[in-house]
């Protein structure tokens, strides 16, 4: 393992601050207990971790800071909505996301440590990451182009591992990337990660509208091309601090991923260097064919304009997978996959 210490550029401040959805891990924010000794004695105790804290909750799930009473160590653990825990099919999802999850082993991917079933419901044991989102880092004011691209380098290797191992990512966003004290980046929530087993029903489309890809959007079939354009969205938020598609409501959004062209960053920023401009560019192009062709394509680009600062997939990172299928079109062993 490589350790790089912060970087110029980097942001001085990532601490604990923000809670962001069901996947923003925070540490300072007491536990909201329940109203009867039933609801105190589930969310005290799960197996041996004990829960400390409440860090988000989403529209499906919550997700807890609990402590490791055996290890001695901080996890965090997701698990459905009380309400949904009688639905089979977000049980089913769940438990999905676990199997997916598990099998990456990236520093710059949460890892998933468990999978419990107590008090009738699944829980996932992840990593504990305790700094904000990337949503919440932005939200604080403009990053260091430096740190944006370093963190570019760091998600597309993270990208390069999960596609090796036949899976595409679906929900690529800022509110989905942690990170850590040092501002090192941490691909989350894979919770409708898409693989050979792909449970969505015909038709159905899953997904952040403003993140989505067209072929995602259409419910066409996708395969990791669908996730270079989600970073090429990430990118360009991380960079002009708005979306390049989000409109009033999701249908007008997705709408304007289908048909309208991202405002030139080039034009908006021209402090960019025209490297990245043009890269983000390319990422955002509406015919997968057009795209870069895979994340190590991705990387290439990126590593050119940081010489010697951003980290290589040899240096740092582990981009096969065991359980790796066979080659795709889109430059990755990701199956093409129906939304």
């Amino acid at each position: 393992m490589t350790t790089v210490s912060r970087q110029p550029g980097w942001p001085s401040d990532l601490s604990d601050t923000h809670r962001q959805g069901s996947s923003g891990i925070v540490a300072d924010h007491t536990l909201a207990i329940g109203t009867g000794p039933i609801e105190v004695q589930r969310r005290l105790a799960l197996g041996r971790f004990r829960i400390v804290a409440d860090l988000g909750r989403g529209n499906m799930g919550e997700v807890m800071l609990a402590e490791d009473t055996l290890l001695g160590r901080r996890v965090a653990i997701k698990r459905l909505h009380a309400e949904l825990l009688g639905d089979p099919r977000h049980r089913e999802r769940l438990r999905n996301e676990a199997r997916i999850a598990v099998q990456f082993d990236h520093p710059a991917i949460v890892r998933v440590l468990d999978l419990l079933c107590e008090d009738g419901a699944d829980h996932i044991v992840m990593e504990y990451i305790p700094g904000p989102s990337l949503r919440a880092l932005r939200n604080r004011g403009a990053l260091a182009i430096s740190y944006v691209v370093q963190i570019a380098c760091e998600l597309t290797d993270a990208l390069q591992h999960v596609h090796a191992c036949g899976v595409i990512h679906r929900d690529l966003k800022l509110e989905n990337v942690l990170t850590t004290r040092d501002g090192r980046p941490k691909l989350n929530d894979f919770g409708v990660a898409c693989s050979a087993e792909c449970i969505d029903g015909p038709g159905e489309i899953v997904g952040t509208p403003r993140a989505m890809s067209p072929e995602q959007v259409a419910g066409e079939p996708i395969d990791p091309r669908s996730d270079l354009f989600s970073l090429g969205v990430l990118l360009y938020e991380l960079v002009a601090g708005a979306s390049p598609f989000a409109a009033e409501g999701p249908i007008e959004t997705m709408q304007r991923v289908l048909h309208d062209l991202a405002p030139s960053l080039a034009e908006a920023h021209p402090d960019v260097p025209p490297a990245l401009a043009s890269l983000v560019d390319h990422l955002l192009a509406k015919d997968p064919a057009h795209r870069p062709q895979s994340a190590n394509e991705v990387a290439v680009r990126l590593r050119a304009l940081i010489p010697g600062r951003c980290l290589s997939s040899a240096s740092t990172s582990r981009t096969t997978c065991p359980e790796a299928h066979a080659s795709r079109p889109g430059g990755s062993s990701a199956r093409a996959c129906s939304g």
